[in-house]
């Protein structure tokens, strides 16, 4: 067969299957007289020659057909004119800006969740957008994907006893230089050591100055590893006063602890990388994503740090921070466009030696044969002990004897010595 011309559209015929067109003819004519339903959808493995092959076919027998998605994701969607969601979802309504600024306060106030926005849907587009098996929040998280919500202000944290040890930490003292160099570009670099407090501090810092100056924000912090996630958000949480899952929160793979107040997400690599799989969208509603650890040069975060490069001219009011210990400050800014380094100095702590005498002395460690030779090595002290207890008795013994017997002698001597003297 040759080529058929639709509207704006150039069908070849020769490149579908004639299998694939029967299956087709009796799906549409199925739809035709079943007077329930209202649309067919079809997989997205069709090819562009099948789609548009589909799309004249529909127009002939009085059907309307629309594909959506993009790449290998691009399914067709063929419905009836009267009766179909398609039409109703693709209604747009504007409105005014005093009114988007309302409603946007109101989402603030009071968030709204996954599953009330989900219920929202009409029930076909419900299901036409979100695969069964995702509908429930709980499924998505343990698969390891975020889930997106609207930035919020945060509310200023409570003083605990950790709030005193958090300010003796180095990095603490260029709070203001790293909240300007935030201000002013779009991606920085922080450079430290071990412990200037990096990690726990630099997302406090930003949940502080947004909640100080009225600012919507929701930040995502990601760790290389599950146990570092989750360990430090706990931290960050007891140092705000606060408990895990209220403003500070951790998603990790089959497990997770969020709410829809939760501002500041600790992650993994991988559940970042996992969700802009889905598409980038899932960023509209990010303000801050810091990348923990980066020197570590995994293939997560190789591949995290490329993504979120082509993202970032899309979403300019997106603020990328890196951060390691030791971190190749030459290959990153270069990669970045030059983006400026924060250098955070380091503090040296007291380093005391212990030996593994000293450690088995502190922990009181024995071993049977340690037992068997403490005994014996006491006994011997024992006898040590009196035997020199013995030998002191008896030497005193002596000198007493030899005192006594010098005293008797002494007497007789002298008489001896006067008597020569008169003769």
């Amino acid at each position: 067969m040759g080529r058929r011309r639709g509207p704006n559209r150039l069908v070849n015929e020769a490149q579908v299957s004639e299998e694939l067109k029967i299956t087709i003819a009796l799906a549409l004519k199925k739809l035709t007289q079943n007077d329930d339903q209202k649309e067919l959808e079809l997989p997205s493995s069709l090819t562009s020659e099948e789609r548009k092959y589909i799309h004249f076919l529909s127009q002939q027998m009085g059907f309307k057909s629309k594909s959506r998605g993009k790449g290998s994701s691009r399914y067709l969607t063929v419905y009836k004119k009267e009766g179909s969601t398609i039409m109703s979802s693709e209604a747009v309504v504007s409105l005014a800006d005093p009114t988007r600024a309302t409603i946007l306060g109101l989402l603030q106030r009071c968030p709204v969740t996954n599953k009330e926005r989900q219920d929202l849907l009409p029930a076909t587009e419900r299901d036409r957008l979100m695969n069964p098996e995702l509908r429930d929040l709980s499924v998505l998280r343990s698969l390891g994907r975020l889930t997106p919500g609207p930035p919020q202000i945060p509310p200023p944290p409570s003083l605990s006893d950790l709030t005193a040890e958090a300010r003796k930490l180095p990095i603490w003292n260029m709070r203001d230089q790293l909240l300007a160099a935030v201000h002013h570009n779009q991606v920085i670099l922080v450079c430290g050591e071990t412990g200037s407090g990096k990690t726990t501090q630099v997302p406090q810092m930003l949940l502080q100055e947004a909640s100080s100056l009225g600012k919507p924000c929701r930040i995502f912090c990601t760790q290389p590893r599950r146990i570092s996630a989750l360990t430090i958000a706990e931290r960050v949480a007891a140092e705000r006063g606060e408990k895990v899952g209220y403003t500070v929160g951790y998603q990790i793979r089959l497990e997770s602890k969020l709410s829809p107040k939760t501002l500041l997400t600790f992650c993994t690599n991988g559940v970042l990388l996992r969700t802009l799989m889905g598409g980038d969208s899932s960023l509209a509603s990010v303000t801050h994503i810091l990348v923990d650890e980066v020197h570590e040069r995994d293939r997560f975060t190789d591949f995290l740090l490329i993504v979120l490069r082509d993202c970032l001219p899309k979403f300019r009011h997106l603020k990328l921070l890196l951060m390691s210990a030791a971190l190749d400050v030459n290959l990153y800014a270069k990669y970045f466009n030059n983006c400026p380094v924060i250098d955070v100095p380091g503090r040296c702590y007291p380093v005391k030696e212990y030996f593994l005498e000293d450690v088995l002395k502190y922990t009181n460690y024995q071993t049977p044969e340690m037992v068997k030779a403490s005994k014996e090595l006491e006994q011997r002290q024992s006898g040590q002990k009196t035997a020199t207890a013995w030998t002191q008795q008896l030497s005193q013994q002596i000198l007493s004897n030899v005192s006594a017997a010098s005293a008797l002698a002494s007497p007789n001597k002298i008489s001896n010595t006067s008597q020569s003297k008169n003769q």
